[in-house]
C-alpha cells in the first residue's frame, strides 16, 4: 500500500482524524488509493519516489562520555538520536 501515507494525509488537510482517515481506506486496492488522489487533483506516478514509498524514523537514547571543563571528564549524559 504505498499510497497510503500520501492519502492520509491529504485526509487530515481536510480535518479529518488518523482514525477516521485509516479506517476509510481500510480494505481498499492500491488502484482505489490512486484513483482517488486523481480525483483531488494528485498523479501518484509523478511523485518523487521518497513520497511514493515513505520514510522511516526510529529514536535512540545512548549515553556517551563527557569531557571538558564543565563535566571535570569521567561524567556521562543521555543523547537523543534520529536515526
Amino acid at each position: 500500500m504505498p499510497s497510503t501515507p500520501i492519502v492520509i494525509g491529504h485526509f487530515r488537510k481536510q480535518g479529518k482524524s488518523v482514525g477516521e482517515a485509516t479506517a476509510y481506506l481500510a480494505g481498499m486496492s492500491v488502484a482505489d488509493k490512486n484513483e482517488l488522489l486523481f480525483q483531488h487533483g494528485i498523479n501518484f506516478n509523478d511523485l518523487p519516489n521518497w513520497q511514493k514509498r515513505g520514510i522511516g524514523l526510529y529514536w535512540e537514547t545512548y549515553d556517551k562520555p563527557a569531557y571538558g571543563q564543565r563535566s571535570g571528564g569521567g561524567e556521562s549524559g543521555k543523547i537523543l538520536s534520529c536515526q
